[in-house]
């Protein structure tokens, strides 16, 4: 979305995202490893918890970051009711999305500490809870499925259109102070 224009991320952004989400596959990979032969119960604990780690501050830092260049967008926009409503269902559905990965995540952590078959389940049953909001948010992002998002996320879209309007008119109205001259009696 925001190739060629002055909010694409850089090639060193790319190359660093690109090596960290490489470490943590690295890491998931020998997590996996250990955990499937259960030789280093400790080790698989660790490398699992600091692969979940890793992947939660990645996808944090994506959805900052993307949120981020939504703001910048709104501001080059224009102010445009259109592009904030599009921005505020963009990021909602992403928050979202975010916070089911997040549980997804945590429980990954308590089926490897607890190594029980039962766990397993449950963490398959969230796993495939995950993906499948995940496919949900996906769905509702395209504008043929408005209704559907509306009845879906109608509530917290209202609430987080609020939200969204008073964070941007404040970051709007601190870059208008902050672009005044001083006076020169200060």
């Amino acid at each position: 979305i925001f190739k060629d224009t002055s909010h694409a991320i850089s090639g060193r952004g790319h190359i660093i995202f690109g090596a960290l989400y490489g470490v943590a596959i690295i890491d998931g990979t020998f997590a996996a490893f250990f955990y499937v032969h259960s030789s280093q119960a400790l080790l698989t604990v660790a490398l699992t918890t600091l692969f979940l780690v890793m992947t939660i501050v990645l996808i944090i830092t994506l959805v900052l970051l993307f949120i981020r260049k939504l703001f910048a967008v709104y501001k080059t926009a224009g102010h445009d009711e259109d592009i904030t409503v599009s921005i505020t269902k963009s990021s909602l559905l992403a928050i979202i999305s975010l916070a089911v990965s997040f549980v997804s995540f945590t429980s990954t952590i308590l089926a490897v500490v607890a190594h029980s078959v039962h766990l397993e389940f449950i963490l398959v049953l969230i796993t495939l809870t995950d993906s499948l909001c995940n496919a949900i948010v996906i769905f509702l992002s395209y504008s043929p499925a408005t209704a559907s998002y509306d009845v879906v996320c109608g509530k917290c879209h209202k609430q987080w259109h609020m939200l969204w309007s008073q964070c941007a008119n404040v970051d709007i109205n601190a870059s208008r102070v902050s672009d005044q001259a001083l006076p020169d009696n200060l």
